[in-house]
Protein backbone atom coordinates (compact mmCIF):
# COMPACT_ATOMS: atom_id res chain seq x y z
CA UNK A 1 0.00 0.00 0.00
CA UNK A 2 3.11 2.43 0.80
CA UNK A 3 4.42 1.82 -2.25
CA UNK A 4 1.31 2.50 -4.45
CA UNK A 5 0.84 6.00 -2.20
CA UNK A 6 4.66 6.90 -2.89
CA UNK A 7 4.33 6.21 -6.99
CA UNK A 8 1.00 8.03 -6.67
CA UNK A 9 2.68 10.99 -5.53
CA UNK A 10 5.83 10.95 -7.48
CA UNK A 11 3.57 11.10 -10.40
CA UNK A 12 1.23 13.69 -9.17
CA UNK A 13 4.79 15.83 -8.45
CA UNK A 14 6.37 15.05 -11.78
CA UNK A 15 2.88 15.98 -14.03
CA UNK A 16 3.02 19.59 -11.98
CA UNK A 17 6.72 20.30 -13.50
CA UNK A 18 6.16 19.60 -16.93
CA UNK A 19 2.80 22.46 -17.09
CA UNK A 20 5.24 25.70 -17.86
CA UNK A 21 4.46 29.09 -16.48
CA UNK A 22 3.02 30.23 -19.55
CA UNK A 23 1.82 29.42 -22.76
CA UNK A 24 3.38 28.79 -26.04
CA UNK A 25 1.56 31.09 -29.06
CA UNK A 26 1.83 30.87 -32.75
CA UNK A 27 0.94 33.59 -35.06
CA UNK A 28 0.57 32.86 -39.02
CA UNK A 29 0.00 35.83 -41.61
CA UNK A 30 -1.63 33.92 -43.87
CA UNK A 31 -3.49 37.31 -45.97
CA UNK A 32 -2.38 39.00 -48.41
CA UNK A 33 -0.67 41.60 -46.81
CA UNK A 34 2.00 42.88 -44.38
CA UNK A 35 0.76 42.96 -41.36
CA UNK A 36 2.99 45.35 -38.19
CA UNK A 37 3.35 45.73 -35.14
CA UNK A 38 2.47 42.52 -33.75
CA UNK A 39 1.81 42.36 -30.18
CA UNK A 40 0.58 39.36 -27.80
CA UNK A 41 -0.14 40.02 -24.09
CA UNK A 42 -2.58 39.22 -21.40
CA UNK A 43 -5.04 41.29 -19.41
CA UNK A 44 -3.30 40.89 -16.54
CA UNK A 45 0.53 42.77 -17.72
CA UNK A 46 1.32 45.55 -19.77
CA UNK A 47 4.43 42.97 -21.47
CA UNK A 48 3.98 41.78 -24.55
CA UNK A 49 5.23 39.12 -26.32
CA UNK A 50 5.64 39.94 -30.43
CA UNK A 51 7.43 40.59 -33.53
CA UNK A 52 7.45 43.85 -35.75
CA UNK A 53 6.04 42.53 -38.86
CA UNK A 54 4.88 40.25 -40.78
CA UNK A 55 4.64 39.55 -44.64
CA UNK A 56 2.16 37.31 -46.46
CA UNK A 57 2.87 33.56 -45.67
CA UNK A 58 5.33 34.25 -42.93
CA UNK A 59 4.69 33.04 -39.12
CA UNK A 60 7.01 33.41 -36.22
CA UNK A 61 6.51 31.35 -32.12
CA UNK A 62 7.81 32.34 -28.66
CA UNK A 63 6.85 31.34 -24.84
CA UNK A 64 4.71 33.80 -23.19
CA UNK A 65 5.88 33.96 -19.78
CA UNK A 66 2.92 34.35 -17.28
CA UNK A 67 5.07 34.08 -14.63
CA UNK A 68 3.78 37.59 -13.08
CA UNK A 69 0.18 37.13 -13.83
CA UNK A 70 -1.84 36.74 -10.87
CA UNK A 71 -5.50 37.34 -11.14
CA UNK A 72 -7.91 36.05 -14.08
CA UNK A 73 -8.16 37.14 -17.68
CA UNK A 74 -7.89 36.71 -21.36
CA UNK A 75 -5.55 36.92 -24.18
CA UNK A 76 -5.34 39.50 -26.36
CA UNK A 77 -3.68 39.41 -30.13
CA UNK A 78 -2.92 42.99 -31.50
CA UNK A 79 -1.82 43.69 -35.02
CA UNK A 80 -2.22 46.41 -37.27
CA UNK A 81 -3.58 46.18 -41.09
CA UNK A 82 -1.42 47.80 -44.36
CA UNK A 83 -4.45 50.36 -44.34
CA UNK A 84 -3.87 51.16 -40.72
CA UNK A 85 -6.50 49.42 -39.00
CA UNK A 86 -5.54 48.26 -35.19
CA UNK A 87 -6.91 44.52 -35.00
CA UNK A 88 -7.61 43.45 -31.46
CA UNK A 89 -8.19 39.89 -31.08
CA UNK A 90 -9.44 38.57 -27.36
CA UNK A 91 -9.29 34.61 -26.73
CA UNK A 92 -9.32 31.95 -24.00
CA UNK A 93 -8.98 32.50 -20.96
CA UNK A 94 -6.21 32.09 -17.80
CA UNK A 95 -7.48 31.70 -13.90
CA UNK A 96 -4.58 32.73 -11.00
CA UNK A 97 -1.77 33.72 -13.86
CA UNK A 98 -2.21 29.72 -15.03
CA UNK A 99 -2.87 28.93 -18.88
CA UNK A 100 -5.68 26.77 -18.85
CA UNK A 101 -3.92 25.81 -22.40
CA UNK A 102 -0.36 24.76 -23.80
CA UNK A 103 -0.90 26.47 -26.83
CA UNK A 104 -2.36 29.15 -28.67
CA UNK A 105 -2.24 29.63 -32.88
CA UNK A 106 -3.58 32.80 -34.59
CA UNK A 107 -3.83 32.29 -38.37
CA UNK A 108 -4.61 35.47 -39.83
CA UNK A 109 -6.99 35.83 -43.08
CA UNK A 110 -7.88 39.04 -45.11
CA UNK A 111 -11.38 39.39 -43.52
CA UNK A 112 -10.74 37.26 -40.32
CA UNK A 113 -8.37 35.78 -37.42
CA UNK A 114 -9.09 32.22 -36.53
CA UNK A 115 -7.86 31.16 -33.12
CA UNK A 116 -7.12 27.25 -32.35
CA UNK A 117 -6.59 26.46 -28.55
CA UNK A 118 -4.19 23.25 -27.73
CA UNK A 119 -5.10 22.04 -24.13
CA UNK A 120 -2.66 20.89 -21.90
CA UNK A 121 -4.60 17.03 -21.11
Amino acid sequence: MKKILLLILLLSFSSCLLIQDGIRIQVENNSDDVITEVKFFTSDSARSTGKLQLGPGDYFMDFHDMSHDQSDGNYKLQFKRIDGEVINIPHGYYTNGGALESRLIFDIKNDTVIVESKEYF
